[in-house]
């Protein structure tokens, strides 16, 4: 594709002419019209690659310049991505929020809400030895 701009003279400015040029690569190759160029992009963690420089655009959770380093949602202590009474697990590309013990999530409001119903139980049995005499 080539567009051409051109323009009268107007004020001070007088005349003046560019171009712009595009084209279309396969997917993760680039370079000036040629397109001889593999991207160092990981695929599955980019969206694209650029078809002029080469240069990875990563998908959302992920980072650097070959999109290769996964972005840990849950550092930080100006980043809290999960509600109170929860803890952040960060993931491969992503993070998910748990609640604690005794908390459960509430669709609605997605807040870790307080429960009665607890998944686990701890019984402790104590074993005491046999030493009499029959």
């Amino acid at each position: 594709m080539l567009i051409k701009f051109v323009s009268s003279s107007y004020s001070n400015y007088g005349n003046f002419y560019t171009t712009y040029t595009s084209h279309t690569c396969r997917s993760f190759t680039y370079g000036k019209e040629s397109c001889d160029k593999n991207c160092r992009c990981v695929k599955e963690n980019t969206q694209f690659c650029d078809n002029i420089n080469g240069e990875c655009i990563c998908k959302p959770g992920w980072t650097s310049g070959d999109c290769s380093t996964d972005v840990n949602e849950c550092l930080g202590t100006n980043n809290k991505v999960c509600p109170p009474n929860s803890d952040c697990v960060n993931t491969k590309g992503s993070f998910r929020c748990e609640c604690h013990l005794g908390y459960k999530l509430n669709v609605d409001t997605g807040k870790c809400e307080g429960t009665k119903v607890f998944k686990h139980t701890l019984k402790i049995y104590t074993i005491f030895p046999y030493s009499g005499t029959h």
